[in-house]
């Protein structure tokens, strides 16, 4: 999809979590903090709490566990950058955009040769 996108636009931009990579979710330091992040989560939705942890977050979390292919795909800044690249895009910046409980938000502007 990347490569369509960077044969069709000059310019493409992105906003992504930095999701941090790790060898095993299974890690007892990384499972310690993405839990720790998901209760601080649900605490900022309220009322709605219920329907954004069964419907987006709790989907999210446990796709992280599964053993099909993926229904989402989170990465990391910088491997949003590799695959931009890989796709066509010339020029990649990132700057982040704001402190989220997830993780910190990113923008990600990328510009083919064209652009």
């Amino acid at each position: 999809m990347l490569r369509w996108i960077a044969a069709h636009t000059g310019r493409f931009a992105l906003v992504e979590f930095d999701d941090v990579e790790v060898a095993s979710v299974w890690e007892p330091a990384w499972f310690r903090d993405c839990l720790a992040r998901v209760e601080r989560g649900l605490r900022e939705y309220d009322a709605d709490r219920d329907l954004v942890g069964a419907g987006f977050i709790l989907p999210v979390i446990l796709g992280k566990f599964g053993t099909t292919a993926p229904t989402n795909y989170e990465l990391a800044v910088d491997g949003w950058v590799a695959l931009l690249r890989e796709s066509g895009f010339a020029e990649i910046t990132t700057r982040r955009l704001a402190d989220y409980w997830w993780r910190p938000a990113y923008l990600l502007e990328a510009v083919t040769a064209a652009g």
